[in-house]
């Protein structure tokens, strides 16, 4: 092969692969996920994926469901929420219960009861965490579809 056939080989290798990246998305769109209070181990109240809200339209958001944590009298909840993976976290210490919830509908997919929490939820390595007020941790698998 002659100079001119190196040369031209490389741009067509280059140019495909060019083409193939271009073809790639810059952003895969992973599906939603606040894994814990903070949205990640160090709090920082930021999730980079996060495209979709911004300053411009965050006034046109509209409540789609709501889900009561307790009755009003007591405190309710006393910690944040996890997402991960269409699943809502919640934990009440005026219901004692520990919560899954369809994050998209707010229906209930299961609900652990009996359990004070103090702590957030946390979600890692295929199960979610909390802690109660007797010093136990639990530790729920994610793919529970009822109470486990």
């Amino acid at each position: 092969m002659h100079l001119g056939g190196r040369r031209f080989c490389a741009g067509a290798f280059v140019a495909a692969g060019l083409a193939m990246l271009a073809s790639v998305p810059a952003h895969p769109g992973p599906a939603p996920r606040w894994p814990q209070y903070g949205f990640d181990a160090r709090h920082t109240m930021f999730d980079r994926f996060e495209h979709t809200l911004n300053r411009s339209n965050v006034a046109g958001l509209s409540l789609q469901w709501e889900f009561m944590t307790g009755n009003g009298t007591g405190i309710a909840p006393l910690s944040g929420p996890a997402l991960s993976d269409g699943v809502l976290y919640v934990a009440s210490q005026a219901q004692t219960t520990f919560t899954a919830l369809d994050a998209a509908t707010g229906t209930s997919r299961w609900v652990y009861t009996g359990l004070s929490t103090f702590s957030d939820p946390a979600v890692g390595s295929g199960h979610v965490y909390t802690a109660s007020l007797d010093g136990n941790l639990y530790a729920f698998p994610t793919n529970c579809v009822e109470t486990c």
